[in-house]
C-alpha cells in the first residue's frame, strides 16, 4: 500500500470532518431525543485525528489557540469566530468590549475571556452536556421525584465574560468570594452549564484536555436563585466522568454558594 503524502492526508481528514452530517449546531437545535451520541463522539474522534498530522493542524486549531490567546480585542473576536465556525455554528461575533491592559490584567489572575453565543444560552443545556459528554449521568435518573423546575439548567447568560481559564493548580487564585463579587458584577450569581459547555470545549481546543476538576467543580458548584448544583464526579475506566444530581435545599450548602462538588 502507497503512503498517503501530507496534501492526501490533510484531503482525507478534511473530507471525513464535512462528511459528517451533525454539528453543534445540529445538536442544539435538533428535537429532543434527536441526536445520536454515536454520531456526536465520532465528531469528537474526528476533531481528535487533526491533532496528530502537523500539516492539519496548523491549518486548524493552531490558528485558533493564536488568536484566541491574544490580547488583541480583534484578535480575541477573529479567534472566537473560527472557534464556533469549528464547532459548526455560523454567526457574527461582537467586538471585544475590553482593551488590551483590562485582558491583560485578568490573564494574570488566571481568567481568559469567552464568548457565549445568544444561541446557545436559551437551550436546555443539561441535555447538552450529555450528549457532549457520553459518561454525563443525568440529574433525573438519581431524582425522578424532581422537576426542571427545581433545577437550575441555566440562568440566561451571554456574549463576553471573563471566566477560569487554567489548568494549573498555581493559577486557580480565585476564591469563592472573588467568584461571586465577579459573577454580581456581570448581573448574576452564578454560571450556568451552557457557559461550561463552551469553556469546557474552548479548553478542550485550546489546551488539549477539559478544565480539571476544581475549575469545575467551583463552575457548577455555584448557584442561581438560591437553588445550588450539585455537581459530582466518577471515576470510569476511561478516565473522569460526571453525574449532576440535585439541587441543595438550604443549609450548609447554599451557603458555601454550593461548593458541594465532590471528587
Amino acid at each position: 500500500m502507497v503512503a498517503q503524502t501530507d496534501k492526501e492526508k490533510v484531503n482525507d481528514i478534511v473530507y471525513r470532518f464535512d462528511s459528517l452530517s451533525i454539528s453543534f449546531r445540529d445538536l442544539i437545535r435538533s428535537p429532543k431525543g434527536g441526536r445520536n451520541p454515536e454520531q456526536i463522539r465520532s465528531v469528537l474522534d474526528v476533531l481528535q485525528s487533526f491533532k496528530g498530522d502537523r500539516p492539519v493542524r496548523v491549518f486548524t486549531t493552531d490558528g485558533i489557540r493564536d488568536f484566541c490567546l491574544s490580547l488583541d480585542p480583534v484578535n480575541i473576536q477573529r479567534g472566537w469566530q473560527l472557534l464556533y465556525q469549528w464547532w459548526g455554528l455560523w454567526l457574527k461575533i461582537p467586538e471585544v468590549p475590553n482593551n488590551p491592559q483590562k485582558i491583560q490584567e485578568e490573564k494574570s489572575r488566571g481568567r481568559i475571556l469567552i464568548f457565549v453565543a445568544d444561541q446557545l444560552s436559551d437551550v436546555p443545556a443539561l441535555r447538552i452536556l450529555t450528549d457532549i459528554f457520553p459518561s454525563t449521568t443525568s440529574w433525573h435518573e438519581f431524582c425522578p421525584e424532581a422537576t426542571n423546575r427545581d433545577v437550575v439548567i441555566d440562568p440566561i447568560m451571554s456574549g463576553w465574560m471573563f471566566i477560569e481559564s487554567s489548568l494549573d493548580t498555581p493559577y486557580l487564585n480565585t476564591t469563592e468570594a472573588t467568584l461571586r463579587e465577579i459573577l454580581a458584577k456581570q448581573g448574576a450569581i452564578g454560571y450556568g452549564l451552557t457557559v461550561y459547555a463552551v469553556f469546557s470545549q474552548f479548553c478542550k481546543i485550546i489546551h488539549g484536555s477539559y478544565p480539571d476538576i476544581d475549575a469545575q467543580a467551583r463552575l457548577l458548584g455555584s448557584f442561581f436563585r438560591g437553588r445550588v448544583i450539585f455537581a459530582g464526579f466518577l471515576t470510569l475506566p476511561d478516565g473522569w466522568g460526571w453525574q449532576l444530581i440535585s439541587p441543595g435545599s438550604g443549609g450548609a450548602s447554599n451557603r458555601l454558594g454550593g461548593r458541594s462538588a465532590t471528587v
